[in-house]
This record gives C-alpha cells, structure tokens and sequence, in this order.
C-alpha cells in the first residue's frame, strides 16, 4: 500500500512511514490547505443553502397548484401533506448559521443530506401519485435535489482530510489520558506493592516472637523441683501410712463410720492434710486395744511399726507440715508464674491481634493488586484499540 496516495506526496518521500510520521504527514497537508479548504467548502455551503431556497420555492408553487381532475382527490392530498412536511424541514434548515470550522461545515452537511433524502416524508408509490399530474414540478425537485447532493459528497470529499486529521486528534489525546491514568494506576500498584512487601516482614517478624518463654524458665524450674519434693515426701508418708488393712479391720471390727478413716485408708497423704489434729492417733491407739482381743493385725512388725507411729507422733506431725509448706510453696510458685504469665499472655493477644490485623491488611492489599492490574490491562486494551482506529483511518484514507 503506498502512503504517497493518501497526502499527494512522491512514492519515494512516502515509503516506509511510521504511523507518526504519516500522522504529522496528514496535519501538514491540512494545514498547507486549511484556508483554501475552509474557503471552498463556505462556498459550497453558501450554493447549498441558495439551492435549498430555491427548492423551498419550488415547493411553495407546487404547492398553490390544483389536481384538474375531481377523481384526483387522494392525490392532492398527498401533494399537499408533501408540501407541507417539506417546507417545514426546509425552513428549519435554512435557520441562520455559521461555518467557522470544518465541524460545523460536516453538520451542515449531515444535516441537509438527512433533510434532502427524507423530504416531504413520502413513500415511493405517495410519491409516484404526484408525479403522475405534477411531472414538471418533480422533476425540477428532484433536479435541485441532485444537485444538493452533489454539492454534499464534493465537500464532503474536500473536508474530510481535516475531519479525520480531527478524529486522529482526539484518538491521540484519549491515548494520552489513557497512558496518564495508566502510569498513575501502575505507580498505585508499586506503592501497593511495597506495602505488601512490608507488611509480609511485619508479619514474618511477629511470628518468630515467643513471649512465653521469656521470663518464665527460672519459675517454671522452681515448680518442678518444689513438685518433684512433694511428691517424694507425699511417697514417704505413704509409705509411712501404710495401714489400709489394719484400718479396715478396725472399721469393720469397731463399726467405726469415720470419713477420715476412709480417706487414711485410700489417701493416707491427702488424709493426713485433712487431720490438724491428727486423730490418726487415737485410731491406731484403739486399734492396738482391740487388737489384743481380735488379733486384728498378726504381723508383729506391722505392729511395732503402728506404735512407733504413736510414740512419735511428732514424727508425723512434722512430715504433715513439711508437707503442706511444700503444697503452700507450690502454690505460691504458680501464682507468682501467673502474675509473670499474664503480661506475656496480654503481649501475645496484642501480637494475635496485630498479626490477624496484617494477615487481613495484605489479603485486601492484594485485591487491590489484582483489581488495579485488571484496570491497567483494560487500560493497555483501550490503548491499543485506539491506535487501532487511527490506523484504520490512515488506511482508509490511502485507498480513497
């Protein structure tokens, strides 16, 4: 396809052009005639309006003739309606107006042809009635009307490189908005970007924290020595209450109901913290009496063993103190690693919160991401499809 058509330009000068450089090639052509163009085409204007008139006038005497013959009713009717719709749209066309620009030369244009091709609003067959008994007249009409036409495609023909050098204007500044809204989305999403980037290091950062570990190894290591210690001491009076079957025997043999006697003879640690005034005493001591008469208990060891227990009672006194010091020790451990704990506890719910808070700050950040680069590629399409146009107008152009 050679370009040298479309501006009048040598076949050498023309080969090879870039779309701008055929662009600048066209907007130098319009300039170079803008003033003769402009001239020619008021011209054309002023013969289309004239000729208008003229038609007007046509149809104004058309208008006061009569159909000779009475059976022609229908078509003087017709005729009339014709005349009348037509000179309604004549007059509004030959309204004042102005051709300053090559716009409003091409809605003159439009603005006639419409007018000119839906004159008098009739059919074919409406039209071939008036023919039939105003033949001259018609003929006059559609004689001025051909030449309106005329008139409309040479002017039409002789703006329309401006018209489209105007087209190909206005496709290059939407190209313009389009790249200015597209380079201020694109920094949006390197600015979205970052953000993501920066709030993914936040959180990074605030999953490695671990507050309950801070603070708390040396109470905790206390608790477990402290715990370890009961329990040793809890097994020595275990051991050292081991009289679950004396106990029974007694129970069974005295028709004793004693709660506290249960408990010595299931939980003899838990019981002895229950006993402050250690009632075990005089059970075992009532259990040796009887035992004088019942044999409640043959085992002479296991019999030594109880009244080394009453004789030394202070014995059990003390492994019962011991035992609730270390109990009291414990607890007062854990409610000192509660008070450590629950600033941690409180650093932890902040730090939840806040990694929840960045965790639902990047899943919005990222469909924005997506959003905006949807809104860029349609931008790219707008672009290119623009460019498209106004190449199809170059194109166009060099086959006319």
């Amino acid at each position: 396809m050679k370009f040298f058509n479309i501006f009048s330009k040598k076949q050498e000068e023309a080969k090879e052009l870039s779309l701008e450089e055929k662009i600048e090639l066209l907007r130098k052509t319009v300039e170079a005639n803008k003033e003769s163009v402009l001239q020619k085409a008021n011209s054309n204007c002023s013969k289309i309006l004239n000729t208008s008139k003229e038609l007007r006038n046509v149809i104004k005497t058309l208008r006061t003739k009569d159909v000779p013959e009475k059976t022609a009713k229908g078509s003087r009717e017709v005729k009339n309606r014709f005349c009348k719709v037509a000179l309604e749209q004549l007059d509004s066309l030959l309204k004042e107006k102005e051709f300053r620009d090559v716009n409003e030369i091409k809605n003159l244009l439009e603005e006639t042809e419409k007018t000119i091709l839906g004159l008098g609003g009739l059919t074919q067959k409406q039209m071939a009635h008036i023919r039939f008994f105003f033949e001259d007249d018609i003929k006059v009409i559609s004689r001025k009307t051909k030449g309106i036409d005329s008139i409309i495609r040479e002017t039409r023909s002789l703006i329309r490189p401006a018209l489209d050098h105007n087209k190909i204007q206005n496709h290059l500044e939407k190209i313009n908005r389009f790249e200015a809204e597209k380079k201020e989305k694109v920094n949006h999403l390197e600015e979205i970007n970052n953000k993501v980037m920066a709030s993914e290091k936040s959180l990074k950062e605030i999953e490695e924290i671990n507050p309950n570990l801070n603070g708390t190894d040396n109470i905790q290591n206390q608790i477990k020595e402290a715990e370890s210690e009961a329990k040793q001491l809890e097994l020595d009076i275990i051991s050292y209450l081991s009289l679950g079957k004396l106990l029974r025997k007694y129970k069974y043999t005295a028709s004793v109901e004693d709660s506290l006697i249960d408990m010595y003879i299931s939980e003899p640690s838990q019981a002895l913290l229950e006993d402050n005034e250690l009632k075990i005493i005089g059970f075992l001591k009532e259990a040796l009496r009887i035992n004088q008469d019942s044999k409640l208990e043959s085992d002479t060891k296991r019999i030594e063993a109880v009244r080394e227990i009453i004789e030394n009672a202070h014995v059990l006194r003390n492994k019962r103190k011991s035992f609730i010091e270390k109990k009291k020790e414990i607890e007062a451990l854990k409610i000192e690693m509660e008070k450590t704990l629950e600033p941690l506890r409180e650093k932890r719910r902040q730090i939840e919160t806040k990694k929840n808070s960045l965790e639902n700050e990047i899943n919005e950040l990222k469909k924005k991401h997506l959003n905006i680069g949807n809104e860029i590629e349609a931008l790219e399409k707008e672009i290119l499809n623009t460019k498209q146009s106004i190449q199809a107008i170059i194109e166009t152009r060099n086959k006319i």
